[in-house]
C-alpha cells in the first residue's frame, strides 16, 4: 500500500508568520492522525541528538512541536531517545527536557546495560542472538524522527 509523504518547504513566500517554517510544521503535524497511533501508549521518539561538534540535527524547536503533538494526541508517556553518548552531550546542542517537553533517555538505560537478549532461530550465519535496547523494546510505539544525512563540503 502506497503511503502519503508530507513535505514542508523551508523557504517562506514572504515574512508573514503563517508562511514561517514553524507555522508550516504545526500545520503538517495537524494533518497526521496521531490519535490512532499514540493514544494511551508509551511512545519513544528516536532521533539523532548529535555529538561533539555535530550540529546537523533536527532543531529542538521541531522536536518540541512533535512532542507536544504526541502528548495532545493522548500518549500515556513520551520520551526522546538516542545512544548514551549522544544523550549525555545533548544539552550542548539545546536538547533538554525543558526545551523539548519530555524526558531524554538513553536507549539502553542510564547504565547502558538495559538490554533484552533474544535468540535468532535459525541462526543467521554465526549470529545466534541479538541484544535489543530496553527503552526502545519497552515502548509501545516508536517514532523515527531522523534527519537526512548528506556529505558536507567545506570550502576554505
Amino acid at each position: 500500500m502506497a503511503r502519503k509523504i508530507l513535505f514542508v518547504g523551508y523557504v517562506p513566500k514572504n515574512l508573514e508568520v503563517k508562511n514561517s517554517i514553524g507555522a508550516k510544521w504545526e500545520r503538517m503535524l495537524k494533518k497526521l492522525d496521531l490519535v490512532s497511533l499514540v493514544k494511551d501508549k508509551h511512545i519513544a521518539i528516536k532521533m539523532h541528538l548529535g555529538g561533539e561538534f555535530g550540529f546537523t540535527t533536527i532543531h529542538p524547536f521541531f522536536t518540541r512541536g512533535l512532542v507536544q503533538a504526541v502528548i495532545k494526541a493522548g500518549a500515556k508517556e513520551v520520551f526522546v531517545t538516542d545512544t548514551h553518548e549522544a544523550v549525555q552531550s545533548a544539552v550542548d546542542r539545546g536538547y533538554t527536557r525543558k526545551v523539548v517537553g519530555c524526558p531524554i533517555v538513553s536507549i539502553a538505560g542510564t547504565g547502558e546495560n538495559f538490554f533484552y537478549t533474544k535468540p535468532i532461530k535459525p541462526p543467521f550465519f554465526k549470529l545466534k542472538e541479538v541484544r535489543m535496547a530496553g527503552e526502545i523494546a519497552d515502548a509501545e510505539a516508536l517514532i523515527d524522527f531522523s534527519h537526512v544525512k548528506v556529505p558536507v563540503t567545506f570550502f576554505l
